[in-house]
Order: structure tokens, then sequence, then C-alpha cells
């Protein structure tokens, strides 16, 4: 179905979930998707902001996903439903990935996608090892807000520290003492922190 197959009285649901009315050459705005709550127009989109295949210039939330017959909208009927956006992936659980390949399969890499950016210490730790900051969830805290620990190769999580001479007051070493030393639980996933924020030249 394209833009031009739509008439007046059809209903839209739009990717935000938001739902509209067609209208077609309505007064002088032209043709329309008008929101309507409690039988008042709240606003409307112009057809002319969208591309042939129903997605909006710009918003994708605005896109059109499904589009029903007016006699049919609200009713559970196969009838209601005249068109429905097919996305450009499947949505496939563990079980049926398995099937496929035969064999029991272990998501690795793309950490980004499948933990929010949290990577296992099981998977993998931390490659620097320069004084540098990570975010960490520790053991029997998961739903607590993050700790902030830095790592070192040979122990692990944990804080460096600055050893000063308590006469000059000058700086003498560094100290690094592990989340354990220092009566913290295990640290069972990190993320590197991002980047800091510069102003575009």
């Amino acid at each position: 179905m394209k833009l031009d197959d739509l008439k007046t009285g059809m209903i839209v649901t739009l990717r935000d979930g938001d739902s509209c009315i067609v209208m077609r050459d309505f007064i002088n705005e032209g043709d329309l998707f008008v929101s309507m709550d409690e039988n008042k127009v709240i606003g409307w989109l112009y057809f002319n902001d969208y591309t042939t295949d129903m997605r909006y210039s710009g918003i994708a939330a605005l896109d059109v996903m499904r589009v029903y017959n007016a006699r049919f909208y609200g009713i559970s009927s196969k009838d209601a439903l005249l068109w429905q956006r097919e996305e450009d992936y499947k949505e496939v659980t563990m079980k049926e990935i398995e099937k496929k390949f035969g064999c029991t399969v272990k998501i690795v890499g793309n950490e980004d996608e499948h933990n929010n950016g949290w990577i296992p210490c099981s998977d993998r730790l931390p490659e620097d090892d320069d004084c540098r900051f990570y975010m960490c969830t520790v053991e029997n805290h998961e739903d607590d807000p993050p700790m902030y620990c830095q790592y070192n190769e040979e122990l692990g999580f944990g804080f460096y520290s600055v050893i000063y001479d308590p006469d000059t007051l000058g700086f003498i070493d560094t100290e690094f003492k592990t989340n354990s030393k220092l009566g913290y639980e295990k640290v069972v996933a990190w993320m590197p922190l991002p980047e800091p924020y510069k102003e575009s030249e």
C-alpha cells in the first residue's frame, strides 16, 4: 500500500503508537493525518511530509506502521487491518537459532547491542591499564547504580591512590587497592566511560 492509496476515514497507526484519521482534501489544508482525542482534533500531519511508502521525512517515530478499515477499527477482525509495514529485520528466539544451526549457540561480540553496553567479566576484561575509570556492576548489587572503578591487569578492579611525603607533601608513588581489599564485592560486568564532551568547531 502506498500513500496515494489511502482514503478518507481510514485509520493509521504511527510508529510512536498514536492513531490518526485519514482526511483527503480537508478544507484548505489538503491531505492530512488528523490526530483525535475524545472527538476533538488535537493536531495533524501533512501528506506532503511523507514519502510514497508512508515514511515521515526525518522523524521515524511518525512513520505509518498500520492502516485500518475505519468500519472495523477497534474490533477484533481480520478485515480490520488493511496493511502493515514489514520491517527490515526478523525477530527470532535463541531456541529458533539453535534449531536452525543444530547446536547450542553463544552470542559473542557486539556487546553494546546485546547487553546495553555492559560487558560481562566472564567474556573479557579491560585491555587498558592506564588508570582510567570504568562503570562497574558488582555482585549482589545489580539493581543499584554502578560503581566507578579502575583496573589493574595483575590485580583486577580497584582504585589507585596517591602516596605523598608526609613532610614535604610531595608526590612519592601510587598504590593500587583492590575492591576486595577495600571491602567491595566482586565486579561482574563493566562498561567503558563515554568520550568527554567536545564543542563542535
